[in-house]
């Protein structure tokens, strides 16, 4: 979430959107990105879960929610990796993979409708 374009659009529709401030937060989060890249997802989950509960905690009034913007992320997920949000121990996941997906097949099948009806 170091995107300020990214964090303006949230701002836009009443959600304050941030990263960890932490740096040992930030530390952990792209150590277990790393992780997750070679393929390691033991205990992913709970890692990811943590560094939320810890980064939010301090940052934020109500439960924590996290947009897994980051390609790899959902892998820490192998339960809910092709739901776009879901909750695990208290904290909601934004899965934008998965939503991503789901909005081109609804534009190509939108698309293919507009077509078909020339």
């Amino acid at each position: 979430m170091n995107s300020l374009r990214l964090r303006n659009e949230f701002a836009k529709v009443g959600i304050e959107a941030d990263g960890p401030k932490d740096e040992r937060m930030r530390f952990l989060t792209t150590r277990l990105i790393a992780a997750l890249q070679a393929a390691e997802v033991e205990e992913a989950t709970e890692r990811l879960g943590d560094v939320a509960r810890t980064s939010f905690q301090t940052q934020f009034s109500g439960p924590p929610v996290v947009c897994l913007a980051c390609t790899e992320l959902p892998l820490a997920f192998q339960d809910n990796s092709f739901e776009p949000t879901f909750e695990v121990d208290g904290v909601v996941y934004i899965n934008t993979s998965i939503i991503h997906i789901e909005a081109a097949i609804q534009f190509a099948v939108q698309q293919a409708i507009v077509i078909s009806n020339r």
